[in-house]
């Protein structure tokens, strides 16, 4: 006896021909999105960038602004093209010396930048201090070790330049009786400089670890 030869309904055929249709469209979904996703994630990441140098050239344009109301006649492309401090930066190469045995002093580099977040030679005053923290939070209040005051033309001295680059150097004396403690904890230091062209006050603040 002869079997009969199985049939499909139209309704089958048809929904067997969608099923490589939807997988496509699944897969497409799946993969524009995370696309999608991807761009998003660049374009934020350049709109922080252009807020940061937005943000840079804005306070370099305040701070030339002060400097041209001190200088009379200054032609305004010079001005434009004026390089000023807009923030100061302490280098991570700070650190006690010498770098064993009984600290002396807490050497500080410190980097003036411009709006373009670039190294720029200044004129003004420092104030550098140095402050022992206590070793846990809350136990204590922060001892001071010592500080240190630049007059400008102690500052235009502490410019360096050579192989390791170009930076500002100064030298906080730690007196003998905290050389031992000051080895053991960390230490914060902070940073002032009022800026001699257009009396513009710029702070930073670094801490050293232990070593």
């Amino acid at each position: 006896m002869n079997r009969p030869t199985p049939t499909f309904k139209p309704a089958r055929l048809a929904l067997l021909a969608c099923l490589p249709l939807l997988s496509g469209c699944t897969l497409g979904g799946s993969t524009s999105a995370s696309a999608e996703n991807d761009r998003l994630r660049r374009e934020a990441i350049d709109l922080k960038d252009q807020i940061a140098k937005l943000k840079g050239e804005t306070d370099e344009l305040k701070a030339k602004l002060a400097a041209a109301s001190k200088a009379e006649g200054m032609k305004p492309d010079v001005i434009e093209a004026l390089p000023v401090v807009t923030h100061i930066e302490i280098g991570g190469f700070s650190g006690l010396i010498p770098p064993m045995g009984a600290a002396s002093g807490v050497r500080v580099e410190f980097y003036p930048k411009d709006g373009r977040d670039r190294f720029v030679q200044c004129v003004g005053a420092v104030k550098i201090e140095a402050l022992l923290l206590p070793a846990e939070v809350g136990q204590g209040e922060p001892k001071r070790l010592g500080a240190i005051s630049l007059d400008p033309p102690a500052l235009r001295d502490a410019y360096r330049a050579g192989m390791l680059g170009t930076y500002y150097e100064a030298v906080v004396p730690i007196p003998p009786d905290m050389a031992d403690a000051a080895r053991e904890s960390s230490i914060l230091v902070r940073l002032e400089f009022i800026d001699g062209t257009n009396d513009q006050t710029h702070k930073a603040e670094y801490t050293i670890a232990p070593r």
